[in-house]
């Protein structure tokens, strides 16, 4: 009995350990809108560790106050070189817009010079911590990878 309890121990430790990420490619992005009672009512980080194309680039629009309408982050997986020349074809890049509940503080003029609209691991743990309440999803499949 105890070498089973072992065996169950290890073969979950290993399934943690090497969990694979929901969303693997920009495209998959696209199944959030279908997922999305996983993540509604649940902090930002819980999404976010499910993504693995990396977050390049993201525009904040914080609620006006704490009482007024829910702010939004807006995720794209292009830097702003790569975005541009997605628009230069007449396409939309792929966007995931995520609305928090929360107010949260974000000062474009106040980040990094140059710096602006990089998503960072500061980013990440600083909004992580959001609680979602809704999704958009937009932008065409066919430039995806």
């Amino acid at each position: 009995m105890k070498q089973f309890l072992i065996s169950i121990l290890i073969i979950f430790q290993f399934s943690y350990c090497f969990s694979q990420k929901l969303y693997k490619e920009e495209i998959d992005i696209l199944k959030v809108k279908g997922d999305k009672n996983i993540y509604i009512g649940k902090p930002l980080k819980d999404l976010l560790k499910e993504i693995q194309p990396p977050i390049k680039r993201v525009i904040a629009t914080p609620s006006i106050n704490i009482n007024s309408y829910v702010g939004n982050l807006s995720f794209n997986f292009h830097n702003q070189q790569g975005i541009d020349s997605i628009l230069r074809l007449g396409k939309t890049p792929i966007t995931l817009v995520v609305l928090v509940k929360e107010y949260f503080d974000w000062d474009f003029h106040k980040r990094p010079k140059g710096k602006e609209t990089i998503w960072t691991i500061e980013d990440e743990r600083k909004y992580g911590i959001l609680t979602i309440v809704g999704f958009r999803i937009y932008g065409d499949t066919t430039i995806a990878n």
